[in-house]
């Protein structure tokens, strides 16, 4: 089986840690990118991965709480949203 985006929303809305690895392995290097992108003073400070990562992981984060898992791009463009949120 193909584990997917809509799945690791799924997932990670109902609290199970498949969907928090998955995020972790696939969309940390993507808030990496965000993160040099927007702030490249700040890229490599594990410290504000660290606190974006939490902020994404609260209940009053939306990127998990649409009752619809969004596609990829969309998943993206959302968490993008939320990274710059945190910092």
């Amino acid at each position: 089986m193909i584990y997917t985006c809509y799945e690791m929303t799924r997932d990670c809305r109902a609290g199970m840690p498949e969907g928090w690895a998955y995020f972790l392995t696939n969309y940390v290097p993507a808030i990496r990118q965000f993160l040099a992108h927007y702030f490249p003073d700040r890229a490599a400070d594990v410290a504000l991965i660290d606190r974006v990562l939490i902020a994404l992981h609260q209940p009053q984060s939306s990127l998990f709480q649409s009752p619809e898992p969004a596609p990829e791009r969309a998943f993206c463009a959302g968490l993008r949203q939320e990274v710059l949120a945190a910092v």
